[in-house]
């Protein structure tokens, strides 16, 4: 397999996983903050089958998608998005 192959599919694979969080109901994401406060043993290695995704996985996909949804609603009531920290 080639790089650029091998480079467009890791592409794909995580522009996937970051629409699929986007996505994702609030009831959802919520059950999931849930179970991984209960959980001792939770580490950005630590597999959720349910979802597909690692932890640290879903918790970078979480904040893209939540600043993309603030600085796009920044952006639609004529003000100016603003990246704090960034």
């Amino acid at each position: 397999m080639d790089t650029e192959a091998l480079w467009t599919a890791t592409k794909d694979k995580y522009q996937g996983q970051f629409e699929f969080v986007r996505q994702m109901r609030v009831r959802d994401k919520r059950t999931l903050f849930a179970i991984l406060r209960k959980s001792e043993a939770v580490t950005a290695n630590t597999f959720l089958p349910s979802y597909g995704l690692h932890c640290g996985e879903f918790a970078c996909f979480q904040l893209l998608a939540e600043h993309t949804r603030k600085e796009a609603k920044g952006r639609t009531d004529g003000t100016e998005a603003r990246s704090e920290g960034l």
